[in-house]
């Protein structure tokens, strides 16, 4: 049990909301409804479990993936989620992403910004508010991860979005 943190990515889906595409995902999952594999199978993605021979299908896959990552998920709740920490899905715009990568880079080189501009956030299972040497090792990965997202993705084309659960 912990914060287990995801961002996705999945080609846009002209008039398709992000929770029309995951109720679409939830019904493709695991390859029952041949029906919609058929009319999204321009968007799908497989992802081959060879060593249990199953194949799943996502609309959107997992990019990056923090555990308890709190600061980073705090400002996710605050920046993209309106403030509601509610483990829905949230699309992040590539402002957002260049937005987060400034403040991490801000306070990775000013560690007494922390409490001010990347906050730790206390939590059931959402590990520890220290501004530690883990608090800074996971913001110099957050910088590395994001900006090769930014780098690979077409945001006309594709969605980035933030989830959560504990």
């Amino acid at each position: 049990m912990g914060l287990d943190m995801y961002l996705k990515k999945g080609k846009r889906i002209p008039g398709k909301s992000i929770k029309q595409i995951e109720e679409i995902e939830d019904e493709i999952y695991y390859g029952d409804n041949k029906e919609l594999l058929d009319e999204y199978k321009d968007y799908i993605i497989e992802i081959k479990y060879e060593h249990i021979k199953t194949t799943l299908y996502v609309l959107l896959n997992e990019v990056v993936y923090w555990r308890k990552a709190n600061a980073i998920h705090n400002w996710f709740v605050i920046n993209v989620q309106n403030g509601n920490d509610d483990g829905r899905t949230y699309e992040v715009k590539i402002e957002q992403l260049e937005k987060l990568i400034d403040t991490c880079k801000t306070v990775l080189n000013n560690l007494s910004l922390a409490k001010k501009l990347l906050p730790t956030k206390e939590g059931f299972f959402f590990g520890s508010t220290d501004y530690n040497k883990m608090y800074v090792k996971e913001l110099e990965r957050t910088v590395k991860i994001l900006e090769k997202v930014l780098k690979n993705t077409d945001f006309d084309k594709e969605y980035i979005v933030y989830t959560s659960n504990w």
